[in-house]
């Protein structure tokens, strides 16, 4: 088993071992993750088809302790000159036809056989581990609630020998409460440091601009630049008039990443601790960053304890950016996380991020597993499921929620 690095959840480590002199070693490493599926909209208000999205991560960006390990990162030496690459072949069983499968950085040849949900696709292009790999299909439908179960292994012990049942929902929750009738306070917390050089920030900048000129207009708003150190924009949330929207896009113009080190935590602890607009106002914290932070525990600490006071949701910019920052900042402060990893995801990004942040969400929800094992006689035996994750997350119209029961076979 590889063990999880101490500082950064997103690495684990593994000992493999002495190796003698031209001695050639072979690992084979086991990566389960989950897919992302987005349904997708075009001229109408309806969903009309859907992606899924495979990602495998090949980088990850340094993790700093503190502002002064920046430099040691400014340049980074390869310590080993033999170059690798990645092959890459996957078969397909999709719920709906596959219209196509693309990558806005590498290059895939596909195939479907007589049935069009199922086919084969291969990376064809020459793989530079630079970026994260990944896979994009277009399917021809919605996607919709299932499950899936897969049985575990006999031969194995603890999790690996249990059963799994696999539950996605897509909630259809009413719109009960309009969002014209909420009041909103937004905190747009943007990640300065200088790690976020070059099309991070430009990422940064867009998403800033998408935000402001798509803002309700009777919400209050922040923006908060951070790196070694943090500064507010204004001196308190203000409210959404043209007058404030001019000195906010001044601001989007002259971003720049020159704010030092990624310390996040004083940032973050200062959007949440302070002053609320007053009473009715919900504040939504917009938090755009590399995750290039090395207290990633501390951080989301830090945001589940003052979870009353705020949601928080999550913009991971740039390649090899901190899934586990992203994703754990976003489940404490029941907000949601995307990732944008090239421009063409931006847009899409913010959309889905500020939707979000303007519907209302279902939280302390209870799930409840009735399973049971049927014997010839007619009797039946419950079973007992062991959930992930443990707390069930607050649940938003159109994405996607996905729960995991193991339990031993009978």
């Amino acid at each position: 088993m590889a063990e999880q690095d101490e500082h950064c959840a997103d690495l684990f480590k593994m000992n493999i071992g002495n190796i003698p002199p031209n001695g050639k070693v072979a690992i084979v490493l086991q990566y389960v993750g989950l897919i992302e599926g987005k349904n997708m909209k075009t001229d109408t208000s309806k969903f009309s088809h859907s992606e899924i999205i495979l990602t495998l991560p090949s980088v990850i960006n340094p993790q700093k302790k503190n502002s002064d390990e920046f430099e040691q990162f400014t340049e980074l030496v390869l310590v080993n000159s033999v170059p690798y690459t990645i092959t890459f072949e996957s078969e397909l069983w999709m719920p709906s036809k596959i219209l196509d499968v693309k990558s806005t950085r590498d290059s895939f040849t596909w195939n479907c056989t007589n049935n069009s949900n199922h086919g084969l696709v291969k990376l064809s292009s020459e793989f530079i581990p630079d970026h994260d790999l990944q896979m994009v299909l277009s399917l021809s439908d919605p996607l919709t609630s299932l499950a899936s179960l897969e049985y575990g292994d006999p031969n194995q012990s603890s999790i690996l020998a249990m059963n799994c049942l696999m539950v996605q929902l897509l909630p259809d929750i009413p719109n009960v409460v309009s969002s014209k009738d909420m009041r909103y306070e937004f905190v747009f917390l943007i990640d300065r440091s200088g790690s976020m050089e070059g099309d991070n920030i430009s990422y940064a900048k867009t998403s800033l601009l998408l935000f402001l000129k798509s803002l309700p207009m009777s919400c209050r708003f922040q923006i908060i630049g951070f790196g070694s150190d943090f500064a507010a924009l204004f001196s308190e949330p203000t409210d959404y008039s043209e007058g404030s929207l001019n000195t906010a896009m001044n601001y989007q113009k002259d971003l720049n990443a020159d704010m030092g080190g990624t310390e996040a935590y004083n940032a973050l602890k200062s959007a949440l601790h302070s002053t609320p607009s007053g009473e009715g106002w919900f504040k939504q914290i917009i938090f755009l960053t590399d995750g290039d932070v090395g207290n990633a525990d501390e951080v989301i600490g830090l945001v589940r304890m003052n979870v009353d006071k705020a949601r928080v949701f999550t913009i991971g910019l740039g390649q090899g950016v901190s899934t586990a920052l992203i994703g754990g900042v976003a489940r404490a402060g029941n907000g949601t996380a995307e990732f944008v990893r090239d421009p063409s995801q931006l847009q899409s990004a913010v959309m889905r991020t500020l939707s979000a942040a303007l519907q209302p969400r279902a939280d302390n929800i209870e799930m409840n597993w009735k399973l049971v094992e049927k014997f010839h006689d007619g009797k039946e035996k419950p079973i007992e499921v062991v959930v992930v994750p443990k707390q069930i997350a607050p649940i938003f119209p159109d994405r996607f929620s996905t729960y995991f029961g193991f339990f031993k076979s009978g």
